[in-house]
């Protein structure tokens, strides 16, 4: 079925219960995930900055959004690791979609998974995917 999952993190809600999914799959599946988090592109890195959009934090470039989103794709590493499940981290800069394409392509993967509320704002991503999208609410 599924050998390499692509689980996209960011700091929603939404985001945990998918990658509590992702390690569920991965275990039935015997998959590995490869977990990314995309940093938005700016051309001079920032300290990290609290954004107003339903009290989500977004990390930006710079060390201290780099170290945030590293933290959390260390906990989902270590959850990985108690489940026995098989994972890569990834952290890249750029145009989230593009970048979740790129490595859909790079890495050969079987399946996009990722937390949301609604399909709203991902239908270009949905629409150009070549592998099953997995949207967890």
């Amino acid at each position: 079925m599924y050998q390499k999952v692509l689980l996209y993190v960011d700091d929603r809600p939404e985001s945990a219960k998918a990658a509590a999914e992702a390690l569920r799959l991965a275990r039935t599946c015997d998959a590995r995930i490869f977990a990314a988090w995309v940093l938005p592109q700016t051309d001079t890195p920032v300290p990290i900055r609290p954004r107003r959009r339903a009290g989500i934090r977004k990390p930006e470039p710079g060390s201290a959004g780099e170290e945030h989103a590293w933290s959390r794709l260390y906990e989902i590493e270590d959850d990985a690791f108690e489940h026995n499940v098989r994972i890569s981290l990834l952290l890249e800069t750029g145009d989230r979609d593009e970048k979740l394409l790129a490595l859909i392509d790079s890495y050969q993967l079987d399946a996009l998974l990722l937390g949301t509320r609604s399909a709203a704002g991902w239908e270009k991503l949905i629409e150009r995917s070549p592998v099953t999208v997995i949207l967890i609410r």
